[in-house]
């Protein structure tokens, strides 16, 4: 193989929302292959920074064109931190992505999931949601 990372799990490592800024580093480089991003069950959306340094990114970066699953579940995701990541997913910026869990994130609430519905790619792309609260 080419050594490159595809897959990334780091769930219950306590990772907090200091990591946002290398976490979306990782996200959009051009660099990366990453296919799989599982951050449940980490309180790394508490307070949006997450979303909101993703939504910078897709002003300045390339969209990520690798990223398939991404795991959100259990991350303190908020009903204005779920509004921002509509954004992100209404951009385009994922364009490989297929499965999105956010599971678990009950401040998220009917709008926030009314938000994320509302942003889906209309192409079919995204084949597996999680809301579950």
């Amino acid at each position: 193989g080419n050594g490159r990372l595809r897959k990334l799990s780091l769930e219950w490592n306590g990772i907090t929302r200091l990591a946002a800024s290398a976490i979306v580093q990782l996200l959009a480089s051009d660099t990366t292959v990453l296919e799989v991003l599982i951050l449940r069950d980490n309180p790394v959306a508490e307070g949006e920074d997450l979303y909101r340094q993703l939504r910078a990114a897709v002003v300045q970066e390339s969209p990520n064109n690798h990223l398939r699953e991404l795991c959100l579940g259990n991350t303190r995701t908020s009903k204005r931190g779920a509004g921002v990541l509509a954004d992100v997913l209404r951009s385009g910026f994922f364009k490989a992505l297929s499965s999105l869990s956010l599971y678990g994130n009950s401040m998220v609430g009917a709008d926030g999931c009314r938000q994320l519905m509302d942003s889906l790619p209309q192409d079919g792309t995204l084949q597996s949601l999680n809301l579950a609260m």
